[in-house]
């Protein structure tokens, strides 16, 4: 029998996919009505589940890119901002230095300013990831958990993640963390729902639609390897079948 979530996260192949037996709003709203009619123990474990596809729930689908986005962004400000400051560095403590030649003093400089992008790069990158993702994650679950989206998840989110990021700096960056992390958080849930009630719009509603576009996207993928694969399979086949008309008039030319 197929679960419930299942019917929420499979991957809709076929006419689905095409368009022809539904249309994409049609069943955005079916998966949305689905989830609503679930207890918040339901929704969470639909939340953290796999279906037999393998697919992941919307939002865990959305810390995974949020988290890859943020690293990758926080990576770029991290190593821009390290190569500066290294260059620097090495140009203060560097005044008196005597090198070989200006070949020997270019590669000095070049080592220390790679040094500082790929140091910065992962420092900014793992911080932003981590501070990103927990909040995402935190706000929802709490999100998915009430059955609705407001301001109150992304408190939670912002809370949580400034925590984790002032974790080092013992009980009183903790504290200021979990505050600044809680107003910065409720700002964005403000800024959030106002964005959707202008745009008439509902947040559940934006990440399915998310969620099932990336799933059509990789069927098209899925679907065009295998056109690839049976015209390759049908060139092959018609390459053999010529080469044995070739050969049995050959053949036949000999006999005669």
């Amino acid at each position: 029998m197929t679960s419930w979530a299942s019917k929420l996260y499979s991957p809709h192949t076929g006419s689905d996919v095409v368009g022809e037996s539904k249309t994409l709003a049609a069943l955005v709203e079916e998966q949305v009505k689905l989830r609503g009619d679930l207890t918040p123990k339901e929704r969470l474990y639909s939340m953290y589940s796999v279906d037999e596809f393998g697919n992941y729930s919307p939002e865990i689908s959305s810390v995974g890119e949020i988290g890859m986005a943020s690293f990758i962004v926080g990576g770029c400000v991290g190593g821009f901002i390290h190569s500066k400051a290294s260059y620097l560095h090495w140009m203060d403590n560097n005044k008196a230095t005597s090198f070989t030649d200006h070949l020997a003093a270019k590669r000095s400089l070049q080592d220390a300013v790679v040094k500082g992008i790929f140091k910065g790069g992962f420092m900014w990158g793992w911080r932003t990831a981590l501070f990103c993702s927990a909040y995402q994650t935190v706000s929802s679950t709490v999100a998915v958990y009430r059955g609705k989206y407001g301001i109150l998840e992304h408190t939670f989110g912002g809370c949580t993640a400034g925590a984790l990021y002032k974790m080092n700096m013992g009980l009183r960056g903790f504290t200021t963390g979990l505050i600044l992390g809680g107003v910065l958080g409720t700002v964005a849930g403000a800024l959030s729902s106002a964005l959707c009630y202008l745009t008439g719009t509902e947040m559940e509603h934006i990440r399915f639609y998310q969620h099932q576009w990336k799933l059509r996207e990789e069927e098209k993928k899925r679907e065009a390897i295998r056109a690839a694969q049976k015209k390759s399979e049908l060139d092959l086949r018609d390459e053999f079948v010529g080469k044995n008309r070739g050969l049995d008039s050959v053949d036949q030319n000999n006999a005669s």
